[in-house]
């Protein structure tokens, strides 16, 4: 099924052609420089590096004995970085550049380095970022967050993140920063290994992704009453992971999916993408009701995948240390508001930031990408694959509904059409189901077959459980086979798990030949277990007898990959 998912691919953003901009980074860096003679302040220009949305100068500064006082401007201080910046807004005054100078002292020497926001700026774009050896290269779960001043891409790895909160002003860059994220998981992922809960009260910016293959329900979540039943399920969802990893030996996600075999559940991760969060915590009720939330959530999610990314404009408002859960911050242009101590009002806006993790805090510049080019990614996934909404948690979001499962917009997964196939017949007992037999006959572990049966008993084909937990199918054997699209032409092999293995190293035969030998230096085996194996093999229609020990491969390695995805395994 994974393999068969059609990527959205970076030829559906767009080429921007860099616009002719008039550099006066020069000319702007002698005025900085003859205001801060005015003052006493010796300054001299070593480099300039001139970025998409601001121009760096590093200089050497000498700082007089004594300073001029200009109009709030700087007294005597022992901090030279408390005295450049008294006069940061002396200088922009000077030299017309209005919230536009930021002074940082580097730790070395005298050096200083003085950030002043670009007059004419320039896009970055995005489909030249992504398309970049550095994201290419970089993993699975990776980011896109923007470029520095040197127009280097910043890209940083969602496990390690594993929270991320931004904020800022309406048209800082905020939306655009989350589409970029988003657009980064669909470009190197799947709905295999990435889902979104997708959180919008005022329903302006995810519509779009409604009904997206890559979306954990079928709509946006829009109201507080879906967004908290949400997070419950979330909690749980967490909790039966946990559950999952302590029955398969693994320690977190990562370890679970990495022995991922036929009998488990190959688990995604979810990205909660929160586009106001104030929204939820508008009073102080609230805001204890969200935090709450989101500690339980945080306090697992390392462990099972779960990510939270929260965007605000209004980050003052959380009265209450609800921040601390988000190590990753991103600050766009703010007023009187800090995140990390950096000034977010002295940033240029449209996607100049602020980025700050565990490790540094970088200033660089967002990602430009329209609605367009959004629309026609989630288009093409849309249009090319098919969306899998769980039917228990549409209607555990949307209680009110009453609606049975709309079997003609809702697209079964394979589990279930398995299980459905099952219920129909030919070779096995037919009509009935119950959780044991799931196990049983697709070889599935408890957790797995559990919850499939309670997918199938919302989808309204089959009876109530009876007193022995059987549900009985109740739709003809044509419906159902339409349902679940049952494949007569392939027949269903009960194989072992050595079998599943020899099955797997005879597609890399290339001589067409399997033996007992390739078997025991393969995996490791002993003669006898590797020649019993044989005798087993020999009864596939894709191997051919030649003598005890020797099997020629008649099969195409398709037909053999079809023999171990149908198979029940013992």
């Amino acid at each position: 099924m994974d393999n068969e998912f059609k990527k959205p691919t970076i030829d559906l953003l767009e080429d921007t052609k860099p616009a002719v901009i008039e550099d006066d980074s020069k000319e702007i860096g002698e005025k900085i420089v003859d205001v801060l003679k005015e003052i006493n302040i010796s300054c001299i220009i070593k480099s300039i590096k001139r970025g998409k949305s601001y121009t760096s100068y590093t200089c050497s500064i000498k700082m007089p004995s004594k300073l001029e006082n200009k109009k709030d401007g700087g007294k005597n201080n022992d901090n030279p970085l408390s005295i450049l910046k008294s006069f940061e807004d002396y200088i922009e005054n000077r030299t017309d550049l209005v919230d536009g100078i930021t002074f940082i002292i580097p730790k070395k020497g005298d050096e200083v380095e003085i950030q002043v926001v670009n007059r004419n700026r320039a896009h970055s774009n995005l489909k030249e970022k992504l398309a970049s050896k550095e994201f290419q290269d970089a993993p699975k779960y990776s980011l896109y967050i923007g470029e520095d001043v040197e127009g280097n891409p910043h890209i940083i790895d969602a496990i390690k993140m594993p929270h991320m909160i931004m904020g800022g002003y309406t048209g800082s860059g905020k939306s655009t920063e989350i589409a970029s994220i988003l657009l980064s998981l669909m470009l190197k992922c799947t709905p295999r290994d990435v889902r979104f809960l997708l959180v919008d009260r005022r329903q302006c910016d995810f519509e779009t992704y409604n009904e997206s293959p890559y979306s954990l329900t079928r709509a946006v979540i829009k109201d507080e009453d879906e967004f908290y039943r949400a997070l419950d399920w979330i909690m749980e969802e967490a909790n039966r992971r946990i559950s999952l990893f302590s029955i398969y030996s693994a320690k977190d996600i990562e370890q679970y999916n990495e022995k991922w075999h036929a009998c488990m559940e190959y688990l995604p991760r979810i990205f909660i993408v929160m586009d106001e969060m104030i929204d939820f915590a508008y009073d102080y009720d609230g805001e204890i009701k969200l935090k709450e939330y989101i500690n339980k959530i945080v306090s697992l999610s390392e462990t099972t995948g779960i990510h939270f990314i929260v965007a605000t404009q209004r980050p003052n408002l959380l009265k209450s240390d609800i921040d601390v859960s988000f190590p990753t911050k991103i600050s766009f242009r703010m007023d009187g508001i800090s995140f990390k101590g950096e000034d977010p009002s002295k940033l240029g806006g449209s996607g100049d930031m602020y980025f700050t993790d565990w490790k540094e805090q970088k200033r660089l510049q967002g990602p430009y990408v329209t609605n367009e080019e959004i629309n026609r990614v989630l288009s093409y996934v849309k249009s090319e694959n098919d969306a899998i909404f769980d039917p228990i948690l549409e209607k555990r979001i949307h209680p009110k509904t009453d609606l049975a499962f709309d079997l003609g917009k809702n697209v079964l997964s394979d589990d279930i059409k398995e299980a459905i196939r099952i219920s129909i017949g030919d070779d096995v007992e037919s009509g009935w189901l119950s959780i044991s037999r799931l196990q049983r006959l697709c070889g599935w572990g408890w957790p797995k077959a559990a919850k499939v049966f309670d997918q199938l008993r919302e989808l309204h084909i089959y009876s109530d459980k009876d007193k022995f937990g059987r549900i009985t199918l109740i739709i003809s054997n044509e419906e159902a086979k339409r349902l679940c699209g049952k494949k007569n032409n392939i027949k269903i092999y009960t194989l072992s798990r050595d079998m599943i293995q020899a099955l797997t190293l005879a597609q890399t035969c290339e001589d067409g030949i399997i033996n007992n030998i390739k078997i025991q230096l393969g995996f490791g085996w002993k003669s006898t277990r590797a020649l019993d194996v044989l005798k087993l093999l020999k009864t596939l229609p894709v191997f051919a007898y030649v003598d005890e020990d020797v099997l020629r491969i008649v099969g195409t390695k398709k037909e053999i990959q079809d023999i171990i995805d149908q198979a029940i395994i013992q």
